[in-house]
């Protein structure tokens, strides 16, 4: 157990950089790009890329994710694996292409066509990076896989607003995905060292389908969840209204998200070595629960608390119509990052149709809330986008729990803290707001806000369970490499 501790924490550090880092990269692309683009181009350029999503997700047929739980791999399962998918990626590259303009009208927003048309070399791009990038998670060199996407995410950011300030608009955002996409997978090859060989052995790609496929089966579902309601509301309310949904929503899922690939890869991997254990796995399935309430659920309430400051500081007065869907939205972002623990556990254990069928019930529950909510407008879309992901986190829990035999009551004895603390801040900002919200700018109310509520937060928590603040504070401290922990030697 402390080997997989160590394993874990040892890709978390590493994971948790990149992780830090692309978030404070994607908020100061956010601040910048929300006063050089409009809300339109942004609901543009989100529109298009569901279809490139769509392809993305499928490119790479499940394969990628059965090189990582394997437990015997042969250089005959990488080989197969990867060109098989480059041939899949080539071909929906391709169809993406040709079906531009039939996509575009799909959507209702006919100036998709070119952009569509220009980021679908992103899919073979993307496609011969999956193995590598595998590879890299398997043998669990998360410190070269997390600098890989931190440059490439810094030359994004750096690129699409240079892109922005020469006057591209909307093509900025296109222009920087595709030169990111280009730099992730060179880098990947490079450190990865792969090089398959040209002979394909088909036992060796059958000996990988049977766990594979309800993994493609997985992602063509959870592409549903993750876009359905961008779909629904580009075609229901048009681009400008994606575009301040889309802007809200990054802002309040950012969080989540960014720690579900500190998460996902590092708990998959050293997981997977104990997957004869359900028990041991359920034990790291809880403490990863209570430790993503506490360091989130704080986060969400002050991003609900502070909205109207928040979005005038970062994004500026032409984005004031966001405000209201943030608050909506905000507990959309803690119930995100509490999915996360989630997909590790199920797939380490080789429940992938158990994966499989939680896909398809979000998929299920954000389409219907979401279309159910639509004629309302906006803020009520928003409203069933929270409603979805509510049901879908109590089915995805009681899924793992039967996975690994614990127990609901653990679970919830490490979320009853987090979500009291997080209900003292949001008791501190309103006695805060009736002093001094009247006076004071946007930046100084921050100032006084954000270091209060952390205060307070901290202490509920060491009021209310000390143990579990520390064991969080200890695991930080291990993944930082401020205190001497069980990992593997770097690679």
């Amino acid at each position: 157990m402390n080997r997989v501790r160590g394993e874990f924490l040892h890709g978390a550090r590493w994971l948790g950089i990149s992780a830090a880092g692309n978030f404070i990269l994607s908020l100061a692309a956010a601040v910048l790009l929300a006063r050089l683009l409009t809300p339109e181009d942004f609901g543009a350029f989100f529109a298009a890329l569901i279809p490139v999503l769509l392809a993305s997700s499928l490119c790479d047929a499940g394969l990628g994710t059965g090189i990582v739980q394997r437990k015997e791999l042969s250089s005959q399962h990488v080989a197969a694996a990867f060109w098989a998918v480059i041939v899949v990626g080539l071909a929906l590259g391709l169809s993406l292409f040709l079906a531009a303009p039939a996509i575009a009208r799909a959507l209702g927003e006919p100036r998709t066509i070119d952009l569509i048309v220009w980021l679908a070399p992103s899919i073979p791009l993307a496609s011969a990076g999956r193995i590598p990038f595998a590879l890299l998670q398997r043998e669990v060199r998360f410190r070269p896989r997390a600098a890989i996407l931190l440059t490439s995410h810094i030359i994004h950011t750096i690129a699409a607003a240079g892109f922005a300030l020469s006057g591209l608009g909307v093509f900025s955002l296109v222009y920087a995905h595709l030169i990111r996409q280009a730099l992730e997978t060179a880098a990947a090859w490079r450190i990865s060292g792969m090089r398959p060989s040209a002979r394909v052995s088909l036992p060796a790609l059958g000996d990988l389908i049977p766990f594979s496929m309800p993994v493609l089966g997985t992602a063509l579902v959870q592409f549903v969840t993750s876009n359905a309601d961008l779909y629904l509301i580009a075609r229901g309310l048009g681009s400008g209204a994606l575009g301040f949904y889309n802007r809200a929503q990054h802002l309040v899922s950012t969080l989540g998200l960014q720690l579900g690939t500190v998460i996902f890869p590092s708990g998959l991997a050293a997981l997977s070595r104990i997957q004869d254990d359900p028990t041991a796995v359920g034990r790291t399935y809880l403490r990863i629960c209570g430790a993503t309430a506490l360091l989130l659920l704080p986060a969400i309430a002050g991003i609900y608390a502070t909205a109207p400051a928040l979005v005038v500081a970062l994004y500026g007065e032409n984005w004031m119509e966001i405000i209201p869907l943030l608050r909506i939205l905000a507990p959309a972002g803690a119930l995100l990052a509490l999915q996360a623990p989630i997909w590790p556990v199920l797939l380490a254990l080789g429940r992938s149709k158990s994966v499989l069928f939680w896909n398809v019930v979000r998929a299920g529950t954000l389409a219907g809330c979401v279309a159910a909510a639509l004629p309302w407008g906006l803020p009520a879309a928003c409203g069933g986008v929270v409603a979805s992901l509510a049901v879908s986190n109590v089915v995805g829990h009681v899924l793992a729990l039967r996975a690994t035999g614990a127990r609901a009551w653990d679970l919830a004895a490490g979320l009853w803290a987090p979500i009291i603390g997080s209900a003292a801040i949001l008791a501190l900002e309103m006695a805060i707001r009736s002093r001094f919200s009247a006076t004071a700018s946007p930046g100084t109310y921050l100032a006084i806000v954000v270091p209060a509520g952390i205060s307070v937060y901290a202490a509920a928590m060491a009021l209310l369970n000390r143990r579990q603040l520390v064991d969080v504070l200890v695991a930080t401290a291990e993944a930082a490499g401020l205190r001497s922990t069980s990992t593997p030697a770097e690679r």
